[in-house]
């Protein structure tokens, strides 16, 4: 059991490898159905991922995805203003500051 368990952390810390540092949209689409809140974190924070993709992000079960999907300067400003109003404040927060980045 034990070597199971590494071998998989082993592919989820891969996967989240690839989903920081890819620039391909289709593989970063595909990551963001992921089970693992890493994996989908990576994807939400990276620059290259489909604005469709950051939408279904933006409806993530999980804070800290959505916190990322906020922070990601990709991310239309419809998902930003839906965002606003989550209910975690974190990710409310992460708003405010993504929108005042974006008028300065």
């Amino acid at each position: 059991m034990k070597l199971r368990h590494r071998l998989s952390e082993f592919f989820v810390r891969n996967l989240i490898r690839i989903a920081r540092n890819t620039s391909n949209a289709k593989l970063l689409d595909m990551l963001a159905s992921n089970k693992h809140v890493r994996v989908r974190w990576s994807v939400a924070g990276n620059e290259y991922t489909h604005m469709q993709t950051l939408h279904n992000l933006a409806y993530d079960p999980d804070w800290h995805v959505r916190v990322k999907v906020a922070s990601n300067p990709a991310t239309n400003s419809l998902d930003l203003d839906r965002l606003a109003s989550d209910e975690s404040s974190y990710v409310r927060f992460t708003v405010k500051q993504a929108l005042q980045a974006r008028k300065s």
